[in-house]
């Protein structure tokens, strides 16, 4: 065995694990404690008969990987794994062939459980759809060992960050935008790589939302899992405004022209997914269908952005919130429940939590 994969697995894989061993015991519990083997069956026959749902399944996949990644960013600041940048001093196919065995092992949950996916499809004579499950998987772990990779060699792009502060000084620099700024300066490939990602389910749930019967919950459904790959946003976002924006508290600002600062940054990280819906199907849903699905991404971005304010936590701890709230909101949705309804009581009880974070 490579003696430098021996030495990035035990740092990055093995650590990964045990850093997480509550998270996934949850999963377990939840997977496999309360679904037994015929239910997993069902599910899985249900999944291939319309592989429209695997959209879903992929989107989780995505928000996994960027829990992944964002470890090895953490990881990679340690002061003791300073050495790792001299990865990058071994020759390009080992580099490459090294990160996409890590990946793999980094992402073995998803990779098994997407096997049993393709194979259950495959039994039932649907064909398509285990090409579909095992691409999809295979093309998510291809590119976050890209992402490795790079994370690697030069876990800053200077020159880009450079490029976009250029042009990022039209943005008006207010309370409600300093974060704004903030990503683009400090954060810029980590947000471009998670705009592209939801930009391409919300494009993908509109194209889903075409081929059916005007069933709008396609596009409710997309915008929930673009928020969900927005959430480590929202944790930085509440990150930021805790490390950095502390001194306002101690200002004459109303607690809630605050609460409408954080609104307005929330509506501002999620515009360029608001317009991709709107842009894709105003011409065949009413406006107000739209906004109402808008709206309710907004909701649930700034509960997303309050829930790691009201106590401290790590993005480990905090990955659990998005991820339990997409897979449940994901069956609420389903049941044809308004979104607007959804939207309004994400908004209720982002304000509550907000108004305990300063009761106390």
């Amino acid at each position: 065995m490579n003696p430098v994969y021996k030495v990035l697995n035990r740092i990055f894989v093995t650590e990964f694990y045990r850093a997480n061993t509550g998270f996934f015991l949850v999963i377990l519990l939840l997977v496999f404690g309360f679904l037994k083997t015929p239910e997993h069956i069902s599910i899985a026959g249900a999944l291939a008969a319309n592989s429209k749902y695997y959209l879903v399944v992929l989107g989780l996949w995505v928000l996994y990987s960027l829990k992944v990644y964002q470890f090895c960013i953490r990881s990679k600041k340690l002061p003791s794994l300073q050495f790792v940048a001299d990865f990058g001093m071994i020759s390009s196919i080992n580099r490459t062939s090294i990160t996409l065995l890590l990946q793999i092992g980094l992402s073995l949950p998803i990779l098994g459980y997407s096997l049993f996916l393709a194979y259950m499809a495959y039994t039932t004579h649907q064909i398509n759809s285990m090409i579909l499950v095992l691409a999809g998987t295979t093309l998510i772990t291809v590119i976050f060992s890209l992402f490795l990779q790079r994370l690697l060699i030069k876990p800053v792009d200077l020159s880009t960050s450079s490029r976009i502060m250029s042009w990022t000084g039209a943005i008006p620099r207010n309370l409600s935008t300093l974060f704004i700024h903030h990503l683009f300066h400090r954060l810029p490939i980590p947000f471009l790589l998670t705009k592209v990602f939801s930009l391409a389910i919300v494009i993908g749930s509109s194209a889903l939302y075409r081929s059916t019967e005007d069933d709008h919950r396609y596009l409710s459904l997309g915008i929930l899992l673009a928020i969900g790959v927005n959430s480590a946003i929202a944790f930085r976002h509440a990150e930021f405004k805790s490390n950095r924006l502390h001194i306002f508290e101690n200002l004459p600002i109303s607690k809630s022209k605050q609460f409408i600062n954080g609104l307005l940054t929330s509506a501002f990280i999620l515009s360029p997914e608001i317009i991709a819906m709107i842009g894709n199907n105003y011409s065949d849903v009413p406006i107000t269908k739209l906004f109402a699905i808008g709206l309710m991404g907004i909701c649930l971005m700034m509960l997303y952005h309050i829930i790691p304010s009201t106590k401290p936590m790590t993005m480990d701890n905090y990955t659990k919130y998005p991820f339990f709230l997409t897979a449940i909101l994901f069956f609420v949705i389903l049941g044809y429940v308004s979104p607007i309804i959804i939207g309004l009581i994400a908004l209720l009880t982002a304000f509550f939590l907000f108004v305990y974070k300063y009761a106390q």
